[in-house]
């Protein structure tokens, strides 16, 4: 398991969980929300990008925990962090 912060506009709001399974890795965002609307969660890597989907509300948090296999990972390279976007 790795984590990593969870960034939107340059500040931490959360974090990141990442958990290799196989040829599968887990991605789990949990933060506070910024504001209304729907925030979308990012796995940000040195060579690219992978939207993981809308944060889903929790409470007074959000969250989403997604799976990819390893080529859908690849292009991201080694991962940074994750943001959070409108």
């Amino acid at each position: 398991m790795d984590k990593f912060p969870l960034m939107q506009g340059g500040v931490s709001v959360g974090e990141l969980i990442t958990e290799q399974e196989a040829l599968y890795t887990w991605f789990e965002a949990r933060c506070r929300l910024p504001g209304e609307g729907l925030w979308c969660a990012w796995a940000v890597g040195d060579r690219g990008e992978l939207r993981l989907g809308v944060l889903e509300p929790c409470g007074d948090r959000a969250t989403i925990r997604r799976r990819f296999s390893a080529r859908l990972t690849a292009p991201l390279g080694k991962l940074r962090q994750g943001e959070i976007r409108p």
